[in-house]
């Protein structure tokens, strides 16, 4: 048995059932790592900086490259709204006014549809993530398949909260506001 393989069906399975709870820790986390990494480098070139400060402006940016990933990850999502409402208005429509309209209403959806379709996606990426980790245990391309294919659609069920537990909190928190 692989530990890395094992490592990565654990990893898989977290992403899959809770993926839409830790998806921007995660963002945070990858652009922190980008700032911090590149804050301790940019600072250990000033040879005349002590190492604490080296240390403590890495720490600094780390927190700056997360919040601006978090940042423009969700102006990105309504970019990427926008541009799928403008290429369907034109492709099938023809009209650069109708693309327009579909752009920004497209957009403006894509604000509220993303959180619904957040745990769907992460759910996939999991069942993704899970098929490699089982071809890495040596189990068979079919059977990893059949696997992955059952943990998307259960941990999509269970992250929008039709099965299990996974939206709960949602629920009771538009239960206590009419």
């Amino acid at each position: 048995m692989s530990v890395g393989g094992i490592l990565m069906l654990l990893v898989a399975l977290i992403y899959a059932y809770f993926g839409k709870k830790i998806f921007y820790t995660a963002i945070f986390l990858a652009g922190g790592t980008v700032g911090g990494m590149t804050g301790y480098t940019l600072f250990s070139k000033m040879g005349s900086m002590p190492p604490l400060w080296q240390i403590i402006g890495a720490i600094i940016l780390f927190i700056v490259f997360g919040v601006i990933a978090i940042l423009l990850f969700n102006i990105m999502v309504v970019i990427i709204g926008g541009i799928i409402g403008f290429a369907i208005g034109i492709l099938i429509f023809n009209s650069l006014l109708i693309a327009l309209l579909l752009a920004v209403i497209i957009a403006i959806l894509s604000i509220f549809l993303f959180k619904f379709a957040l745990g769907i996606i992460t759910a996939i990426q999991g069942a993704m993530i899970a098929y490699w980790a089982l071809n890495m245990l040596s189990i068979s391309s079919n059977i990893s398949l059949i696997i992955a294919i059952i943990i998307a659609v259960t941990g999509s069920l269970f992250q929008i909260g039709l099965f299990g537990m996974g939206g709960m909190e949602e629920k009771s928190r538009s239960n206590q506001n009419p």
